[in-house]
């Protein structure tokens, strides 16, 4: 072997394995998921502690909560959304008794750091924004520390497996626990049946709320709110990646047919706007049926995702499988060295150049 040999195959191998770590790198630029926790409210022997099924309506649950986190990452080390559930036999007043569950956040806050002036959040989404546990075990308005809350009709029949086959009259409780976590993270309006808003003012979700005509509803009087959702067509979703997930059309809410529902209206797609486009059932926060029916669904889609990332939530992406990053790393090697050829050599340099001089660190990385 000639000397100008052994140095080549030296360099190559010296390049490869400065570039390896590099590479195996990308791998760990994935924040971490959010953790969920969760705090059963049952009294003993019943609900999620009833001696049939209560362990695995536990384990199920918290299935669902592992799904979201898979698409949420943390904004702050150890992040954690707080779930509070239980069983009740007797629905809250004015939800009908055909209810399989209801979700929504257990405090508001707005006007804190990174947030939309006079605009109302949920809990979860305030810690994530505001990049702290601002609701900790002990505050008044929690004293759980849960952000979120979910209750779960005990008359119902549930499939409490996680195969996605219920029976032909159960509820699917993985695919229904992950709608009303969905609205726990911010699918919730506070719009009320007078058309005035809850607590003075729009939720950010309601920011992205508009009629037919492009109108915001946050631009409208109370009268012109009610008529709007009350309004054949109904509202429409106008957040820039709730739309691309339609590939530019503003999905269709749940707010049509001349009727406000409370808990039903403008938080949910709308069946009536996507079935006659062909566009299909195929959202976790649809309703199907009616308010007591949950499609079996046990991911969030784009559009889920594309609405949450609107309001707030950092989304993450999925991670490449491995063969991905064998192909990634092989193309990398041998553009490397490609270089290197060109370069005599200059490994140094050659490194540095493609990369426009910065650490792979600083590269843009969209999660």
């Amino acid at each position: 072997m000639s000397m100008s040999t052994y140095k080549l195959i030296r360099a190559k191998v010296a390049f490869v394995a400065h570039l390896l770590p590099i590479i195996l790198g990308f791998s760990t630029l994935q924040a971490a998921p959010i953790n969920f926790d969760f705090v059963f409210e049952d009294e003993p022997g019943t609900g999620f502690f009833d001696p049939t099924f209560g362990q695995q309506a536990q384990e199920t649950l918290t299935t669902a909560g592992d799904i979201w986190g898979r698409f949420l990452p943390q904004s702050f080390p150890g992040e954690t959304i707080t779930v509070a559930a239980q069983f009740v036999d007797t629905p809250p007043v004015g939800i009908p008794d055909t209810f399989g569950g209801l979700g929504g956040p257990i405090v508001l806050s707005r006007d804190f750091p990174n947030s939309v002036p006079d605009t109302l959040y949920p809990g979860a989404l305030v810690n994530h924004l505001a990049r702290e546990d601002a609701f900790p075990v002990g505050d008044p308005f929690t004293p759980t520390g849960a952000e979120i809350s979910i209750t779960f009709n005990s008359q119902k029949d549930y499939f409490f497996g996680t195969n996605g086959t219920p029976g032909a009259n159960q509820l699917d409780f993985l695919s229904l626990a992950l709608h009303e976590i969905g609205h726990g993270l911010g699918f919730i309006s506070e719009l009320s049946s007078d058309g005035s808003f809850i607590h003075g003012g729009p939720s950010i979700y309601d920011r992205f709320v508009v009629d037919e005509f492009g109108t915001p509803i946050t631009a409208m009087t109370d009268a012109e709110r009610l008529a709007a959702v009350t309004d054949f067509l109904g509202l429409f979703w106008s957040g820039e990646h709730g739309v691309a997930a339609l590939d530019g059309t503003r999905p269709g809410l749940a707010a049509a047919d001349g009727v406000f529902v409370p808990a039903v209206s403008i938080g949910h797609f709308s069946e009536g706007f996507f079935l006659p486009l062909g566009l299909g059932l195929n959202d976790i926060l649809m309703l199907s049926g009616g308010s007591e029916e949950i499609w079996v669904m046990h991911t969030p889609d784009r559009l889920t995702l594309g609405v949450l990332e609107d309001i707030g939530w950092n989304i993450a992406t999925p991670v490449p499988e491995p063969a991905s990053w064998s192909l990634f790393a092989v193309g990398l090697i041998g553009l490397g060295l490609l270089q290197w050829r060109r370069g005599r050599g200059k490994l140094g340099s050659v490194f540095l150049d493609q990369w426009g001089g910065k650490s792979l660190e600083r590269i843009p990385v969209k999660i």
